[in-house]
């Protein structure tokens, strides 16, 4: 899945590189300019590491400090197993975007390191512990209209308890609106 993801956002840059040079993108060169701001959502779901499967929900938003550079918040709320053998990672943190490119499709990668607590159903022995996380989700856009963007990434995730580290990958697919400044 990971070659298969780095090849769909190789070849989605090389169309975003190609089409900027031919000025198809006009209406999308100011939609991360300087100024500006954007909010957003995102959902994934895989199997998850110790049982059942894992959905993750992910919110964000950011200003953008410099043209297609955005700093902002992002939270996340993670799902994994069934019932009361279930727990909830329920986290937020500042969040850091970069868009590689102002056109139609634009590739970005997102970073974020956020705090939390892991709530835990009634089937299991740990009480609910405070979590880190680190994120990193590459990932591709393509302009729907000048102000919404389709998204479709793949997000790394370690969570951390002080005792213990967990790598979460999944595909992910969201939306996100744009805030123009003017």
């Amino acid at each position: 899945m990971k070659p298969f993801l780095f090849f769909i956002v190789l070849a989605c840059f090389s169309i975003a590189k190609s089409s900027a040079q031919t000025g198809i993108n006009r209406p999308y060169k100011d939609s991360f300019n300087k100024g500006n701001w954007q909010v957003g959502v995102r959902d994934g779901r895989v199997g998850g590491n110790l049982i059942g499967f894992r959905n993750t929900l992910q919110l964000h938003s950011g200003y953008y400090v410099a043209n297609q550079l955005a700093v902002g918040l992002s939270s996340t709320w993670g799902r994994e197993g069934a019932g009361s053998y279930a727990f909830h990672d329920i986290t937020a943190g500042p969040y850091l975007r970069y868009q590689f490119t102002a056109t139609r499709i634009s590739p970005f990668v997102d970073l974020s390191y956020q705090f939390g607590k892991r709530l835990a159903g009634e089937g299991f022995t740990f009480m609910n512990p405070v979590i880190q996380s680190a994120q990193i989700s590459p990932g591709v856009s393509l302009g729907v209209t000048p102000f919404l963007r389709a998204e479709i990434n793949y997000h790394f995730q370690w969570l951390s308890n002080g005792n213990r580290t967990e790598y979460i990958g999944q595909p992910q697919f969201g939306l996100t609106y744009l805030l123009a400044k003017n």
